[in-house]
């Protein structure tokens, strides 16, 4: 991280030679971003005055070139030219305010995060917790064109200006009906064959009724239809109910990553402990570690409404908090 701080240094400092003569007045500053699972990034901020975006440049990839060998010219040459289309690039809707809460609060939802990975960014945030994790609110802002979107978490400080308490927040954030909210389920060997071979994408099982008692092995994947932060949709009662109806034997529910989860019938072919183990293997050689939500299996306790850990699965000091 400091050796990577030390180059991002340099760079603020000799970016503005290598950026046409338009952007003179770039200023250009090392920020340091604590991402989710407790992930420090350094980056580039550009600010330029008459621009409302003050985008962030990432350094650790560019940072990951100098140490393969890539030429410093070049490699400069290419963060000035990610710094010009960031700064020429979409703008945020002007009709949203951010620092007005009637403004933004259409666009919020709802992630979930690993609740002891990310001790100090809860400090910052409203949040509740539900077993190992917390459920957390952001927003998902529209720009100008391109269709992209502007993402980020509401703080405790967001919510003193806007005057506005938790459970309103939770609230509206939960009962919006934005595609970051809007669940989708799919079966994991349909997304797979399309990502592999393109065509259509799969469709959402939650707009029909399924029956799955004929297939001895289902696998499906749970996210929402923008395929960011959709692992949340695991606390949507209506998509629990739905899932309960059809697999009256119940469920577990496997962490796949921040943006989706993985629902497999409770058949008795895999044990709990082997779910577990298996989560633990995934999560190490496949996911990076900022996306990673828990090392835990978990089930949807039907009687009690409420997502529970399955404690067959928890094998201590060989989790994410070690």
């Amino acid at each position: 991280m400091l050796a990577v701080k030390v180059f991002a240094e340099g760079v603020a400092e000799q970016i503005k030679a290598y950026l046409p003569p338009e952007y003179e007045s770039v200023t250009c500053s090392v920020k340091e971003q604590n991402k989710t699972n407790g992930v420090m990034q350094v980056g580039i901020q550009a600010d330029m005055p008459g621009h409302a975006a003050s985008p962030i440049v990432y350094m650790e990839s560019f940072y990951n070139e100098v140490r393969s060998g890539e030429p410093m010219d070049q490699i400069m040459r290419n963060i000035a030219e990610v710094i010009q289309d960031a700064l020429d690039g979409p703008a945020l809707d002007q009709s949203i305010r951010i620092e007005e809460f009637e403004s933004v609060k259409d666009y919020l939802s709802v992630m979930v995060v690993n609740t002891a990975e990310n001790r100090k960014l809860l400090e910052q945030v409203p949040h509740k917790e539900v077993a190992d994790l917390s459920l957390l609110c952001y927003a998902d802002l529209p720009v100008e064109q391109g269709g992209y979107n502007a993402t980020f978490k509401i703080t405790e400080q967001m919510l003193q200006k806007w005057n506005v308490d938790r459970e309103e927040l939770f609230q509206i954030a939960s009962e919006n009906t934005n595609p970051a909210n809007t669940p989708v389920l799919q079966n994991l060997e349909e997304v797979t064959r399309q990502i592999l071979m393109g065509g259509a994408a799969p469709e959402n099982l939650l707009k029909k009724e399924f029956d799955f008692s004929n297939q001895e092995a289902i696998l499906l994947v749970l996210t929402n239809e923008k395929k960011n932060f959709g692992a949340a949709m695991m606390f949507e009662p209506r998509v629990m109910d739905q899932l309960s109806q059809s697999f009256p034997e119940g469920f577990y529910i496997l962490p796949s990553s921040l943006h989706e989860v993985l629902i497999l019938p409770d058949r008795g072919g895999i044990l709990p402990k082997e779910l577990g183990a298996m989560v633990r293997e995934v999560n190490r050689s496949q996911v990076e570690k900022m996306e990673q939500l828990s090392d835990r299996v978990y089930r949807y306790d039907k009687e009690a409404q409420k997502i529970v850990e399955v404690p067959e699965s928890i094998e201590r000091g060989k989790e994410m908090s070690r």
